[in-house]
């Protein structure tokens, strides 16, 4: 009987036993083993083929354990094997998702100081970023700004409340302005006010010489006016002939001597 060495339990597995004559029971009783059964145990034993030797329990258990070993082994193996494929899985997901976010962040970054840029014109002072390395070793943009000429314009009130205009514009451009982006559009603000009260002093300025020059130039007109007149006229004749008179009388007296 051919008995398989990969048996879980090989203490149950038994070799067949022959079938014991009734001189042989007689003969095993007294301790002799008859010489037939002895040759034709041995003559089993030599046609028996090597894969088909029973051998002893103590052997079967030794193989059947280091056959479990192996397949535990293997197993542990297979699933140390899976343990690292899915941490590596969860380490790429984890480093797309930073690199995801960190691109979304670029792009929001330079949109917002974009926006600045634009409407600022000619009075912005160009754009720079604050970079930070992702995990993939690129720079993405995590903070930017664009400077802004906010100084007044000298001796023009106009042109200071326009450019304060193209200022707070300029600063309240992006989607989401920022609280410095506040800041900036309320001193732009201020900057108009004050701007504002300048051009009206002006104006009253100018309104006031303009009222004084308008005054001389009546007063110059009524003057004028005034010596035009007919009266006027006779009184200017009659003191011009005084005079010749005179100049004539100085110069008789001055001939008689």
């Amino acid at each position: 009987m051919q008995i398989n060495t990969a048996v879980t339990n090989p203490f149950t597995v038994n070799a067949p036993q022959p079938i014991a004559s009734a001189g042989n029971v007689t003969n095993q009783k007294n301790g002799i083993q008859p010489a037939s059964d002895t040759s034709n145990n041995r003559n089993q034993l030599a046609t028996t083929s090597p894969s088909t030797i029973s051998h002893s329990p103590y052997h079967i258990a030794n193989t059947s354990e280091s056959n479990a070993y192996q397949q535990v082994s293997e197993k542990d193996e297979i699933g140390a094997n899976k343990a690292i494929n899915q941490a590596e899985q969860e380490r790429e997901m984890q480093i797309k998702q930073v690199v995801d976010q960190m691109k979304a962040r670029d792009a929001e970054v330079r949109a917002h100081e974009m926006a600045h840029l634009v409407v600022a014109g000619q009075y912005a002072r160009g754009m720079s970023f604050t970079y930070k390395t992702g995990p993939d070793g690129k720079n993405y943009a995590v903070a930017g700004e664009v400077g802004i000429d906010t100084s007044p314009v000298n001796g023009d009130p106009q042109a200071t409340i326009e450019k304060a205009r193209v200022i707070q514009r300029a600063a309240l451009a992006p989607a989401e302005p920022s609280a410095q982006d506040y800041r900036v559009a309320q001193s732009a603000v201020q900057m108009m006010a004050q701007a504002t009260i300048e051009l009206r002093q002006t104006e009253n300025t100018l309104e006031t010489d303009s009222n004084n020059e308008q005054r001389s130039v009546r007063d110059t007109e009524i003057t004028t006016s005034q010596q035009d007149t007919p009266e006027n006229q006779n009184t200017q004749i009659n003191q011009a002939n005084a005079a010749r008179q005179q100049f004539d009388l100085r110069l008789q007296v001055s001939s008689q001597f």
